[in-house]
């Protein structure tokens, strides 16, 4: 498996594999019409290529030969210090191999000198989002719900302490970005 920048180049397959893990995740946990709003606003073509052309953004993919196998995309913010990891799924026949904790290390390894913690988030009812952060040293910020479809989504926000190391990050992928 190598871990590298995303490029303009795999929006298809990131779109494609973002498609199949918001179904696969979140179609039993949410009301109807979620997952077709979030994949229409957060994967669509023009959000996922502002995010790779974006310098408040680090997009990374995992590969295996030519297959996509995993994505991460962070927000940068210099200048509160701190990264929101946004997205980090995993093609369903690669769940539970390692490639989610993969793609996290590479990610905080590639994180700008500066930057102090990490946030992500997910749904209250996600026992294996949970499960898995606080397995990677997150802990609890704060809970926050929306009303969708009539329908309340709850979220539970994380966040964890980081150093970030530049210079390991271009050992790992073999260049800086």
């Amino acid at each position: 498996m190598q871990i590298r920048d995303a490029t303009e180049r795999d929006i298809a397959a990131i779109r494609e594999l973002g498609e199949a893990a918001w179904h696969d995740t979140y179609a039993a946990l949410t009301p109807p019409g979620y997952v077709e709003d979030g994949l229409a606003r957060w994967w669509s073509e023009a959000a996922l290529a502002s995010a790779i052309g974006s310098p408040e953004a680090l997009v990374l993919v995992a590969e295996e030969g030519a297959a996509l196998v995993g994505v991460a995309e962070m927000g940068l913010d210099a200048e509160r210090h701190t990264a929101t990891l946004w997205k980090l799924y995993v093609a369903r026949e690669r769940r539970g191999q390692g490639v989610g904790t993969a793609l996290l290390h590479a990610a905080i390894l590639c994180l700008p000198t500066g930057i102090a913690t990490l946030f992500t988030e997910y749904l209250q009812a996600n026992r294996r989002a949970a499960a898995f952060y606080a397995a990677h040293g997150f802990v609890e910020d704060h809970e926050d719900s929306e009303t969708f479809a009539g329908v309340a989504v709850r979220y539970v926000f994380v966040r964890r302490e980081v150093v970030p190391a530049r210079a390991r990050c271009c050992d790992i992928l073999r260049h800086c970005l």
